[in-house]
């Protein structure tokens, strides 16, 4: 959840956990204040980039920390929860297949500029090939695990 929420361009586009400390109060409530002194502006941030975060979260600002209760998650929860997994493994396998591409490509070059052969391209395409697999399965993995843990009550 850290590293998804970040400030406002204006406070400097600063992800989250670099101006906060977080603690856990309860299992249904955290605590949110920041590591330097705390001007009020800065936890006005600190709720702004939380509420404007997509995680349905509603923090609130005491001029001392933010509050951030935590909903228990119901089953339409779950669900949307889920579906920003889906995204998240979608998003992952694009970049594996783009690190393909682009790796592919650097390996075109070179043939073109005459530094490896044909033969060697083609079994660097097939070594990218199966290492782009084994990476796209691993996501698959690792999404499906994480879908039952969100769906299971």
């Amino acid at each position: 959840m850290q590293g998804t929420i970040s400030t406002s361009k204006r406070q400097g586009g600063l992800g989250l956990i670099s101006l906060i400390f977080v603690g856990l109060i309860i299992i249904a409530l955290l605590i949110v204040g920041a590591k330097l002194v705390p001007a009020i502006t800065e936890y006005m941030a600190i709720e702004k980039a939380i509420q404007g975060s997509g995680l349905g979260l509603n923090p609130s600002n005491d001029g001392k920390m933010v509050r951030i209760p935590i909903p228990p998650l119901t089953e339409e929860r779950r669900r949307e929860l889920a579906k920003v997994v889906r995204k998240m493994g979608e998003d992952a396998r694009v970049a594996v297949r783009s690190v393909r591409r682009e790796a592919i490509e650097k390996l075109k070059d070179r043939e073109k500029k005459r530094e490896i052969s044909e033969d060697v391209v083609k079994r660097g395409q097939e070594r990218i090939q199966k290492e782009t697999d084994a990476h796209v399965k691993k996501i698959d993995e690792i999404l499906k695990s994480k879908e039952q843990e969100i769906l299971e009550v």
